[in-house]
C-alpha cells in the first residue's frame, strides 16, 4: 500500500481488509506490505480501509497476476484535513465517460532514459534514484505524452529496468522518467486526483481516458489548491 502522493509506503496501522462485506485476514510489514492468508487464490472485489485516506475497491484476478508471486501494488488517496503536516492540492470535477485519471511531475524526475531495447524489453537508466514501486512513466516532451511501463526485474544495481511489455512509443536518450500518481474515477463521471504542493512546484501533466479515448492537460496549482479539468 502506498501512499499516491508520495510513493512512500503506508505506516498508519488502522487498516481493513474485505471482500463482500467479510473482514479479510492480512498480515502486515513494516514497509507497507500485506500478506493474504488462508484465503486461497480466489478472484474478488477487494475492499481496502486506512484511516486518513479514501476507501479504494481494487479487482484480484490471478489470471493476470505472477503465478509465484502473485503481488499487487495498490495507491491511496489521502483525506485532505483543515490542520493537516501537507498541503494537499486537488482535481475534482464531472466529465462524462471518464474511466481514468492519472498524472506525472513536471518538476521532478527519478531517472534519466539513455537506452531502450524493444528485443529484450530493457530499459538502461544514465542516472537514477532509487525506484522502489513496479509502474512509471517515460515522459515525452515533445508530444506532452507519457506512457507507462511495469518494472519485473532490475539488473546492475538498479540501472538495468526489465519491464513486462513493449513500449509502443519511440524513446529518446535523456527522457525523464517518472512515478505515477493515480487519481479515481466513478460511474456517475466524478474523477478525483490529488497530488502534495512541495517547494519544487505543482506542475502536472494530467492523462485521463473518456469513452476510449486518451488525452492529456498540463495542471499548474499556484495559491488555488483545487482545479478542475478544462
Amino acid at each position: 500500500l502506498l501512499d499516491t502522493t508520495t510513493g512512500l509506503p503506508i505506516q498508519q496501522k488502522e487498516v481493513m481488509f474485505s471482500n463482500e462485506n467479510q473482514i479479510i485476514a492480512m498480515q502486515g510489514r513494516e514497509d507497507g506490505t500485506y500478506i493474504l492468508l488462508n484465503y486461497g487464490r480466489i478472484d474478488m472485489l477487494l475492499t481496502i480501509k486506512v484511516k486518513g485516506y479514501l476507501e479504494t475497491i481494487i479487482p484480484v484476478r490471478y489470471d493476470v497476476l505472477s503465478q509465484q508471486y502473485p503481488t499487487i501494488e495498490v495507491q491511496l488517496i489521502p483525506i485532505v484535513k483543515k490542520y493537516g503536516y501537507y498541503d494537499i492540492c486537488t482535481l475534482k470535477g464531472i466529465m462524462p465517460g471518464i474511466s481514468d485519471i492519472a498524472a506525472i511531475s513536471l518538476t521532478e524526475t527519478d531517472a534519466m532514459l539513455g537506452a531502450y531495447n524493444p528485443k529484450k524489453l530493457s530499459i538502461r537508466l544514465f542516472s537514477t534514484r532509487k525506484l522502489d514501486e513496479y509502474d512509471y512513466a517515460v515522459f515525452h516532451k515533445e508530444s506532452m505524452e507519457f506512457e507507462e511501463f511495469r518494472i519485473v526485474k532490475k539488473a546492475e544495481k538498479g540501472l538495468l529496468l526489465h519491464i513486462k511489455e513493449p513500449l509502443l512509443t519511440e524513446c529518446k536518450p535523456e527522457e525523464g522518467i517518472t512515478r505515477i500518481v493515480r487519481g479515481m474515477t466513478d460511474v456517475n463521471g466524478r474523477y478525483l486526483l490529488r497530488v502534495r504542493m512541495d517547494g519544487k512546484g505543482t506542475d502536472y501533466l494530467v492523462r485521463y481516458t473518456v469513452n476510449g479515448k486518451t488525452g492529456y492537460q498540463r495542471i499548474v496549482f499556484g495559491e488555488q489548491k483545487e482545479r478542475s479539468l478544462e
